[in-house]
């Protein structure tokens, strides 16, 4: 019996034995297989994660990429504005250095052009005065000249009066001499014509003699003769008219010479005329001369002026320009300092908004950075709380194994004291 129990016994214990092994194999498949389970949903996990931070990191190097490509323009785009703008500095800079030399060659030229102003306006004063003066000796000389023509004038004139008186005696004297001549051919004439009627009283005398000694001859000679006288009578005939002629010749002479001196008188009292009317010519060539001089005078005392008005017109209006040059230069200085002001609050704006944008950056990255903590947080907790939970389970399980057992080994031992007492009770009744 002691046997039998005993082997009841072993077999109870090799039965909870079997029973506790199965347990514990169970408890190790279980354990398996939540470890499989773990690994196979850790792996997951991993994967997942891994999956998420690859994706992230994709996501990050592509934002990374963006964000410097964005950068990379950025700087470009700054470069090229810079560039640009330096550019655009440079051509303004060559082009006021450009204008400031055009000014300067502007200004030099004019300064030229009044010096040579002033050299030829020296110029033509020396030239006036020079002509002046000229002028002025001109003049004297003029003066001169016409002195000594008046004088020269007289001088002739009175020449000329003795030469008239010298003339007219002269005239007086060839009259005379004429008168004479003519007397003494009057008288010549007057003899030869006695010659010849004595001559021809001789001849009468002397034919009638020879008449008679040559009557013959003179009956043959009477027709010669008749001729001859004929012909002598033709020819004093033909002296007397040339001697008329001679003499209407001469009174034509005398006439045209009285002629002659009638015009030359005439002529005389003409050039007198004319001398007077030049003369008085002379005087209003003079007069106008004068008013034509002052004329000139006036006209230049206009030009100067008007010269003058000129000049200071154009020296207002070169103050003017000065002025306006000025102003446009504060003007250009104002924009200038206007633009440069806008481009420096244009730079100011770019580097706020630059830096709110690495705020924002930054925010953004703390953002994420305490969302990844959050996450990680959470998942950590999770994990945490899982591995409470499986704790608490684990406890729990190893609780209600142990409650079991003791339950187990409560029970075992009241089946025990049972059959104690049963034992106990058959052994009364034995």
């Amino acid at each position: 019996m002691k046997k039998k129990k005993m082997k009841e016994k072993k077999k109870k214990k090799m039965k909870k034995k079997k029973r506790k092994k199965k347990k514990e194999e169970e408890k190790k498949k279980t354990k398996r297989k939540k470890k499989k389970k773990r690994k196979k949903r850790k792996k997951k996990m991993k994967t997942k994660k891994r999956k998420k931070k690859k994706k992230e990191e994709k996501k990050r190097k592509k934002k990374k990429k963006e964000e410097k490509k964005r950068k990379k323009m950025k700087k470009e785009e700054k470069k090229r504005k810079m560039k640009k703008e330096e550019e655009k500095k440079k051509t303004k800079r060559k082009k006021k250095r450009k204008n400031m030399k055009e000014e300067k060659m502007k200004k030099m030229k004019e300064e030229k052009k009044m010096k040579k102003m002033k050299e030829e306006k020296k110029k033509k004063m020396k030239k006036k005065r020079k002509k002046r003066k000229k002028k002025m000796k001109t003049k004297k000389r003029k003066k001169k000249k016409e002195e000594e023509k008046k004088r020269k004038k007289k001088k002739k004139k009175k020449k000329e009066e003795k030469k008239r008186k010298k003339m007219k005696k002269e005239e007086e004297k060839k009259k005379r001499k004429k008168k004479e001549e003519k007397k003494k051919t009057k008288r010549k004439k007057k003899k030869r014509k006695k010659m010849k009627e004595e001559k021809k009283k001789n001849m009468k005398e002397e034919k009638k003699m020879e008449k008679m000694k040559e009557k013959k001859k003179k009956m043959k000679k009477k027709k010669k003769k008749k001729k001859m006288k004929e012909e002598e009578k033709k020819k004093r005939k033909k002296k007397r008219k040339k001697r008329k002629k001679k003499m209407k010749t001469k009174k034509r002479k005398k006439k045209k010479e009285e002629e002659k001196k009638r015009k030359k008188k005439k002529k005389k009292k003409k050039k007198k005329k004319e001398e007077k009317k030049r003369k008085k010519m002379k005087k209003e060539e003079e007069k106008r001369k004068k008013k034509k001089e002052e004329e000139k005078k006036r006209k230049k005392k206009k030009k100067k002026k008007k010269k003058e008005e000129e000049k200071k017109k154009n020296m207002k209006e070169k103050k003017m320009k000065k002025m306006k040059e000025k102003k446009k230069k504060m003007k250009k200085k104002k924009k200038k300092k206007k633009k440069m002001k806008k481009e420096e609050e244009k730079k100011k704006r770019k580097k706020k908004k630059k830096e709110e944008e690495k705020k924002k950056t930054k925010r953004k990255k703390k953002k994420r950075k305490k969302m990844k903590e959050e996450k990680k947080m959470k998942k950590m907790k999770e994990k945490k709380k899982k591995k409470k939970n499986k704790n608490k389970n684990k406890n729990k399980n190893k609780n209600k194994n142990k409650k079991k057992k003791k339950k187990k080994k409560k029970k075992k031992k009241k089946k025990k004291k049972k059959k104690k007492k049963k034992k106990k009770k058959k052994k009364k009744k034995i």
